[in-house]
């Protein structure tokens, strides 16, 4: 990752946090960083971005935007997804990706801890009458 897309990503993490926790500093690999909107005298909390969380999320996104989901058989008793040409089934390592539910239309792969959702379809195949 270069140093310019760390440091976008760290200070997009950096205005989330404080968006999020309205915490008034945060600190980033060591260094703290104030909300400049902040009188001197308020009182801070500290949230602290792990720059491991940002080169995993990095990660996980490259591998997703690898991957076709070309088949999925999601009734019987072994559901199996073929991605990338390859078969899986539940329970199946994908690289560093792990299937954790093939279900109709889309597949949950959890990547560190974190499920993710690999559709066949960017929108539905039937709509109702209504849309």
């Amino acid at each position: 990752m270069s140093d310019n897309t760390r440091r976008v990503v760290s200070g997009l993490l950096c205005m989330l946090a404080t968006s999020l926790a309205g915490a008034q500093t945060i600190q980033i690999d060591g260094e703290l960083f104030r909300d400049p909107t902040q009188p001197p005298s308020a009182v801070f909390s500290m949230t602290v971005v792990d720059t491991m969380q940002v080169v995993e999320i990095e990660a996980a996104q490259a591998l997703l935007s690898t991957l076709t989901l070309n088949f999925i058989r999601a009734g019987g008793l072994e559901p199996v997804a073929v991605i990338n040409r390859q078969p899986y089934r539940i329970g199946d390592n994908l690289e560093t990706a792990v299937v954790s539910d093939i279900r109709s239309g889309e597949v949950e792969l959890t990547i560190e801890g974190v499920k993710h959702v690999l559709t066949m379809f960017s929108r539905p195949v039937r709509q109702s009458d209504g849309q």
